[in-house]
C-alpha cells in the first residue's frame, strides 16, 4: 500500500513494515516477474515486492520528490561517502543519509567527525 508519506508492505504473514519515501534508494522494475525492487537506505537492505505495474511510476515519483542533493564527498583520508539530503514528505524536515564507501567503520570517531564535517560543508553549499 502506498501513501503520500510511505510504502507499507507485508511479506509472508509478517507484520506490516513502513518504508518512508525519504528512506528509499534505488527503484527498479523487473517486467519479467512483475516485481518492484527497492533499496532501503536506513537499514541497507533490498526489498522485492510483487506490485501492479502502475505502481512503478508512483513509487519513482514519490522517491524523486524527496531528493534535494546527493554528492560524493571526502570524509577522512582515503575515505569517501555518498552524502544525500532528502526532504521528509509532509514536512520541511531534512533527512541526511550517508553511505560510506567500502568496509569503513562508521562508529570510528575520526569517521564520524568527518561525516559531520561533510554534512556541514554540503549544508553550506546548498544554503540550508
Amino acid at each position: 500500500m502506498a501513501t503520500t508519506l510511505a510504502l507499507y508492505h507485508q511479506a509472508n504473514g509478517s507484520p506490516w513494515s513502513r518504508l518512508g519515501w525519504e528512506e528509499t534508494g534505488r527503484v527498479s522494475w523487473d517486467a519479467r516477474r512483475d516485481r518492484l525492487d527497492l533499496s532501503d537506505l536506513a537499514i541497507n537492505r533490498r526489498l522485492t515486492l510483487s506490485l501492479p505495474r502502475v505502481m512503478v511510476a508512483l513509487v519513482r515519483e514519490r522517491v524523486a520528490a524527496t531528493w534535494l542533493v546527493s554528492r560524493r564527498l571526502a570524509v577522512t583520508d582515503g575515505v569517501t561517502a555518498l552524502v544525500m539530503a532528502r526532504r521528509r514528505p509532509g514536512s520541511s524536515e531534512l533527512v541526511w543519509v550517508v553511505a560510506l564507501d567500502g568496509e569503513v567503520d562508521g562508529y570510528e570517531p575520526a569517521v564520524r567527525a568527518g561525516v559531520l564535517a561533510a554534512i556541514h560543508r554540503l549544508r553550506a553549499d546548498i544554503g540550508v
